[in-house]
């Protein structure tokens, strides 16, 4: 079992973390789309001797004020879901004390006034970010567990490969209980 304690700035630290890790994978999926509309946009213009090359500058400017503007809009719109976040957490008391372990039924997490166990077969992953981890349940819920929560005898990435093999076991239990 492993104790910490959650607060505001962990919580708020390691989302924006997360986030930004998100979204460099956003942007780089946008530069491969860059790369493709270049691409398109100059065969179009070699094969279309009507148009200058002042088209091709255009569709390019265009493409690429519109694309910042929605990675800007887009991490405003995720801080702004992360504050609602936190208001959540305060009304429902989580900050504070909590702890979580590996059971059967799956990963069971106490915080200061709730108590709720994540089956293995809804856990998507798990991550190291600043040495916190950070446990993503679906798109809506996380679990942080601060670096502060593991002693020298147990590391984050000694959890997470306890975590996996758990996870793998039971799923490995249930495909052999449903056959």
């Amino acid at each position: 079992m492993l104790c910490f304690n959650l607060t505001k700035e962990l919580y708020k630290k390691c989302r924006v973390k997360y986030i930004n890790y998100e979204l460099r994978y956003q942007v780089l999926l946008e530069f491969i789309g860059c790369i493709l509309v270049i691409i398109m946009t100059r065969l179009f213009l070699v094969n279309n001797k009507n148009f200058s090359d002042i088209l091709y500058i255009i569709t390019l400017g265009g493409w690429g004020v519109f694309s910042l503007y929605c990675n800007i809009k887009n991490k405003k719109i995720l801080l702004k879901k992360i504050e609602k976040d936190i208001k959540l957490f305060e009304e429902l008391n989580m900050f504070g004390q909590c702890s979580v372990e590996l059971l059967n039924e799956g990963l069971n997490v106490k915080y200061n006034s709730k108590t709720k166990i994540y089956p293995w077969n809804i856990i998507k992953n798990a991550l190291i970010i600043n040495n916190d981890l950070y446990i993503t349940i679906s798109s809506v819920e996380h679990i942080i567990i601060s670096q502060k929560a593991f002693n020298k005898d147990k590391s984050s990435k000694d959890f997470i490969k306890d975590l996996e093999e758990y996870k793998k076991f039971k799923t490995y239990l249930s495909i052999i209980q449903s056959i």
